[in-house]
């Protein structure tokens, strides 16, 4: 458990210089620097020394190591917590498309306390919204931009009748991102 070593390295670091912020910076950047190459490799370089005093209280807590384990795994990677009505919630704010996404986010967030449903929080919801915008890319367009948007982004290919244009005729794209 990378998380347990690299705290039992940070209390005996803390044991022979003290704990003063000095000393905390100091093993964070010989942590950063390589001094132990594997826990860094496991851990990443985002580790800061509030980190490792958070660890330590869970610990503390807890009264093991156990506490440190990442609980997420890879069996919930990639799944959300939002149901169907939570989608259904979401969708009805989104697409008006004269409100902000944090306005509609902070809505959201209200309506889902009113019925008793798990509240997600604000990255949770813009994720969502910005899978949604991908896939649903035509939806979007139409109700968050209007029709005229909707005209020459999404409906460029599907309108046009490139038939009736000859050799000499002149076509003009009025949407910066036009593909013809």
């Amino acid at each position: 458990m990378a998380k347990a070593d690299l705290l039992g390295l940070y209390l005996d670091w803390q044991a022979k210089h003290g704990s003063t912020i000095r000393q905390k910076q100091a093993f964070i950047l010989a942590y950063q620097g390589g001094a132990w190459s594997k826990l860094l490799e496991e851990l990443g370089p985002r580790v800061s020394w509030k980190s490792l005093e958070r660890w330590k209280l869970e610990r503390k807590d807890s009264g093991g190591v156990l506490a440190l384990a990442d609980k997420r795994g890879l069996a919930h990677r990639g799944k959300s917590m939002l149901t169907e009505r939570h989608q259904t919630i979401i969708l009805g704010q989104i697409l008006d498309g004269d409100r902000q996404i944090s306005t509609c986010a902070r809505i959201i967030q209200e309506r889902c306390k009113a019925e008793n449903l798990a509240v997600p929080s604000d990255d949770t919801i813009r994720r969502w919204v910005a899978n949604y915008s991908k896939t649903c890319f035509s939806d979007w367009t139409l109700w968050r931009n209007g029709e005229k948007a909707w005209n020459d982004r999404c409906a460029i290919s599907i309108l046009r009748d490139w038939s009736l244009v000859g050799v000499g005729d002149v076509v003009i794209a009025d949407w910066p991102y036009a593909q013809l």
